[in-house]
C-alpha cells in the first residue's frame, strides 16, 4: 500500500518533487495561478479526510486559510 501523499499550494514544486523522488498528489492551484473553484477543492478535501493526504505545503503566495478548509 502506498504511503499517504502530500498537497502543495500551487503547481510549482517540480524541483522539490524531483529531489525527494515523490511528486505531490494534489495542488490547491494549478499552473495558471487562478483561485480554484469549490468543485476543484472538494476532491482534495475528500482525500484529506480519507487520510490519503497528510501534509499541505504552503508558501508565501498561498493563503493559509486553505488548510482550514481542507480538514
Amino acid at each position: 500500500e502506498d504511503a499517504p501523499g502530500y498537497a502543495v499550494g500551487h503547481d510549482a514544486y517540480q524541483y522539490f518533487e524531483r529531489a525527494i523522488g515523490r511528486p505531490a498528489n494534489w495542488a490547491v492551484r494549478d499552473a495558471s495561478g487562478l483561485e480554484p473553484a469549490p468543485g476543484d477543492v472538494s476532491p482534495l478535501r475528500d482525500a484529506v479526510l480519507a487520510g490519503e493526504v497528510r501534509c499541505l505545503l504552503l508558501d508565501a503566495e498561498t493563503d493559509p486559510a486553505w488548510a482550514e478548509t481542507l480538514g
